[in-house]
């Protein structure tokens, strides 16, 4: 009876993690998709103006769930990318880097995707990836600065839009 009830609660407990362990794939590959038409599917409300770049920050209408999300146009055309930043000690955030990671390399194995990883001159990880069938980049950041409040420990995700793209590559 013992052992009967020790399954069973390993087996709720299993469940119960299963069911917490939110999958990211599915909202990032939709994500590259809206790219492809430089986001104007998913353009919400304009949040803020940035009048040095000529461009705004705007709430994306669909969004993957986790961090701080948004979409940053061009004033004067249809420049656009999607930008997602979530502290790494964030809960979820390693699975957002593991689906992430996932959807890149298996783009890059069935010939979706070429591209490469580097560090920059900040000590940044940065995986970038290109769209081979269109424009779209991917680039994703791994960020660790040691600071005071050490407090800027990042992962961050950004899909630029096609005619953004265009000038990337």
């Amino acid at each position: 009876m013992k052992k009967l009830l020790y399954v069973l609660a390993m087996l709720t407990f299993t469940l119960n993690v299963a069911q917490t362990t939110k999958s990211y794939k599915f909202p990032i590959s939709l994500m590259i998709q809206y790219a492809q038409n430089d986001f104007k599917d998913i353009l919400g409300d304009k949040l803020e103006s940035i009048p040095d770049l000529e461009s705004a920050y705007y709430k994306p209408k669909e969004i993957i769930g986790i961090g701080s999300e948004s979409l940053i146009k061009s004033d004067n055309s249809d420049k656009t990318f999607y930008i997602c930043s979530a502290l790494l000690l964030s809960e979820h955030t390693s699975q957002f880097i593991e689906d992430a990671l996932k959807v890149v390399n298996d783009g890059v194995q069935a010939g979706k995707f070429s591209g490469r990883d580097y560090t920059d001159e900040k000590g940044r990880s940065i995986t970038e990836v290109y769209q081979k069938d269109s424009d779209v980049v991917i680039r994703l950041i791994s960020s660790y600065d040691k600071d005071a409040d050490d407090d800027n420990n990042t992962f961050s995700m950004m899909i630029y839009g096609n005619t953004l793209g265009k000038m990337m590559k």
